[in-house]
């Protein structure tokens, strides 16, 4: 039988005299117990939002440090295949530095490092403040042209592609400005870019590996199609690739954010939409951006 309950003042009434009065037919709770019971109830929820809120930070912070980390191994490779031409080519005697005219070959090399190494700095300094902002709602847009975008993220990746014989094709026929994060929408670039040049280094046996970029120009805003021929995608995977930590690298190679960091900054900051397939050689990334954000 299903008991009822009374909630007394038990500074006013003697409750065991109560009980015996009503017997067995309700439970008795005094008022100063069930306010207690509520206190204590609300400090357990509090506490367990606080840990969970806690939890989602210590999580976030450790996402974001993936995505930096993720971001700065181009710029870093970049950085060091710069000095590893320059220190082998004086190493074997390159250049002839008894005479005037190997002299000013070696230095004009050296200045020539010196301002890759100086962009790919500062590289490295832009992924800081663009992660900085990454979930900031009230971020700066600007009018850019798609293809300065383009050109600047291949800037970055040109040295280390061309060390692993990686042809860039440019088609590139945006001549209109739209609003975008621009740094923001580069890493997007450089994200793609540097999982090309990873599925080559992985196959290593597909001859004359090429990535070609196009920009095409839209009613609505621009199209970015970047396609290579590195044998495309499982297709029993492809449907997760967005996903985050999903990555089909070593963990040490990848985090499984490049893409996921990509797909939110195309689809939520951007209000666009990000798309991947197959072809008959390799695999297509098209990038439908608006006019205006």
């Amino acid at each position: 039988m299903n008991k009822k309950l009374i909630v007394i003042d038990s500074n006013k009434v003697d409750m065991l005299k109560l009980a015996n009065i009503i017997g067995d037919s309700y439970d008795i709770v005094s008022k100063h117990d069930i306010e207690m019971m509520v206190e204590q109830r609300v400090d357990e929820i509090i506490r367990d939002r606080e840990t969970e809120q806690e939890s989602k930070r210590v999580a976030q912070i450790g996402e974001l440090l993936s995505m930096i980390a993720h971001q700065w191994r181009q710029p870093l490779a970049s950085i060091s295949i710069a000095t590893m031409a320059g220190r082998t080519k004086l190493e074997l005697g390159i250049f002839d530095l008894d005479d005037s005219k190997g002299i000013d070959e070696c230095k004009n090399k050296i200045i020539e490092n010196y301002y890759k190494i100086d962009n790919f700095v500062q590289s490295l300094s832009q992924t800081i403040d663009n992660f900085r902002d990454f979930f900031k709602p009230n971020k700066e847009s600007k009018m850019v042209n798609i293809d300065l975008s383009i050109l600047r993220a291949i800037q970055i990746t040109e040295d280390s592609l061309i060390s692993d014989n990686i042809k860039i094709i440019k088609d590139l026929k945006c001549s209109k400005d739209i609003e975008v994060y621009d740094s923001e929408l580069m890493q997007v670039f450089l994200n793609i870019l540097k999982n090309s040049q990873d599925c080559f280094r992985d196959k290593k046996s597909i001859e004359n590996p090429y990535i070609y970029i196009e920009s095409i120009e839209t009613k609505q805003g621009v199209d970015i199609i970047f396609t290579d021929n590195g044998g495309g995608i499982d297709s029993d995977i492809i449907e997760y690739i967005f996903d985050p930590y999903f990555s089909t690298k070593l963990e040490s190679v990848g985090t499984g954010l490049g893409l996921s960091m990509s797909k939110t900054i195309i689809e939520k900051h951007h209000k666009g939409k990000i798309r991947v397939k197959n072809r008959e050689d390799g695999v297509s990334f098209t990038i439908e951006l608006k006019d205006t954000i």
